[in-house]
């Protein structure tokens, strides 16, 4: 396929999150729980045990609510025992406990039609949300789930992350990076970086930020393709340290069309694309290895087990697995809802 819609599109972009919520690793269960979003007619989010396959709960918001969700959870974020869904065909973000999946807030921005694609949470009050079909970067008091403040960054900032207090902001048709300091809520700087930048993730000491760019003429109608990119971002200098194109020897950056993004403890990252799934080094973005060729449709960094989550299509249909961190090597099969949207670990 030349190019991905942009439905496609944005239901991979929307699986991932930043939250600086402390890391501590629990492998002693060997059934643990995850929440999976569907696309079916209630826009259902299921519980369901792992890698049992046992379901829960066949749809634990309707459940806490008496009502279903208007649209499809294209992502799920934790945080302080909270869980933000994306609702961004509705312009929303739907806010509940985590505990009984009870509401706590929405989050409508309806009257201008913005599609929220990420969150990241400077400090235990305040949140930063970006919009993938606008400008701004919204500033939100979780103390009353109300808008502070509205900042102006790039056009389309599809991923947002932090490193503290300083907040990075992949501005997809700009081909920026913004950099914003949460003591200012200020813009602070502007980074020029390759084409059509997707995803972004911090290192796990937090001094890098990772960043991978698609090239145009994947999720464009640029009639010329150009490569993918790795970038790696120094968070002290606000500096590039290496740009790279991700590829090497059976691996072409041109064709690569990446789906996600997910860095890991050891100093290496993960790249998902149509083809192949690629691990880098996230300390100096010089390591680009083949890790197995697939369809990837997305992949993520469960901190809470310390094992990467796969998602891949196949002849089967679609696929998911935990694998190892350093070595991708599958440690089980998960069970997947053939109507999957979003996936996030509940433990």
């Amino acid at each position: 396929m030349k190019y991905f819609s942009a439905l496609v599109f944005f239901s991979l972009l929307l699986l991932f999150s930043c939250s600086q919520e402390e890391r501590i690793i629990d492998q002693s269960n060997p059934n643990w729980k995850t929440l999976i979003s569907t696309s079916d007619v209630n826009n259902s989010i299921k519980l369901i045990e792992q890698p049992t396959g046992k379901v829960l709960k066949e749809d634990i918001f309707y459940e806490a609510n008496g009502e279903f969700l208007s649209s499809k959870a294209k992502k799920m974020t934790e945080f302080q025992k909270k869980i933000f869904l994306f609702l961004p065909d509705v312009y929303k973000i739907e806010i509940v406990d985590k505990d009984n999946f009870k509401r706590l807030s929405t989050l409508d921005f309806s009257s201008e039609k913005k599609e929220p694609t990420g969150i990241c949470f400077a400090n235990a009050t305040t949140a930063y949300i970006s919009f993938g079909n606008d400008s701004t970067v919204d500033v939100l008091d979780l103390t009353n789930y109300q808008i502070a403040r509205t900042i102006k960054v790039g056009k389309e900032p599809v991923s947002i992350v932090n490193s503290g207090n300083q907040i990075f902001v992949a501005n997809k048709l700009d081909n920026t990076v913004s950099v914003i300091d949460s003591r200012t809520n200020e813009v602070t700087q502007t980074i020029n970086v390759p084409q059509v930048p997707l995803f972004l993730d911090v290192s796990p000491d937090g001094a890098r930020i990772v960043l991978i760019s698609a090239g145009t003429g994947k999720y464009d109608a640029a009639e010329t393709k150009s490569p993918a990119f790795i970038t790696i971002i120094d968070v002290a200098t606000k500096q590039i340290i290496k740009s790279k194109e991700l590829g090497r020897t059976g691996i072409n950056a041109i064709e690569q069309v990446p789906t996600a993004l997910a860095s890991t403890i050891s100093n290496s990252g993960f790249v998902s694309t149509n083809e192949f799934l690629i691990r880098i080094n996230t300390l100096n973005g010089d390591e680009i290895t083949n890790m197995g060729k697939a369809n990837h449709l997305t992949l993520s960094y469960n901190y809470k087990r310390d094992e990467l989550i796969i998602i891949r299509e196949s002849s089967r249909g679609i696929e998911g697995i935990t694998a190892n961190s350093l070595t991708a090597k599958q440690i089980q099969k998960l069970i997947i809802p053939a109507n999957f949207v979003a996936l996030m670990p509940y433990q």
